[in-house]
């Protein structure tokens, strides 16, 4: 019966830990923001864009968790995660995200050698 009280105590402090490190990011965002000149409006809105795209995105998510293996899923959202910055690249004629990419898999490069070529 200790035990469990430990275990419950330490859920709860798990739980407001990790309570704390979602929504800390949203507050430093609005910060950010409002210090580049948006008007709290405009912040209001990207928080709810996001906030909105999170939802929407969440019952697919656990639908596909059901019919797929985590391994497909995560490798797929790795290759998603990866198109908007290499869109990015484009416009920008850079092509840094994707040699960083590319270099962070085992290669016969050094560290040093790596950083020269970037």
């Amino acid at each position: 019966m200790k035990q469990l009280h430990k275990n419950i105590k330490i859920f709860y402090l798990a739980t407001t830990l990790t309570t704390l490190a979602a929504s800390l990011p949203h507050a430093v965002l609005t910060v950010l923001l409002f210090a580049k000149g948006l008007s709290l409006t405009q912040i209001m809105l990207v928080q709810a864009t996001y906030s909105l795209v999170i939802l929407v995105s969440e019952y697919p998510s656990g639908l596909l968790a059901d019919l797929y293996s985590k391994k497909v899923l995560f490798l797929w959202a790795k290759v998603l995660a990866i198109m908007p910055s290499k869109y990015t690249d484009e416009i920008e004629n850079s092509s840094y995200t994707w040699r960083v990419f590319y270099m962070s898999r085992k290669s016969k490069y050094s560290a040093e050698q790596k950083l020269a070529i970037l």
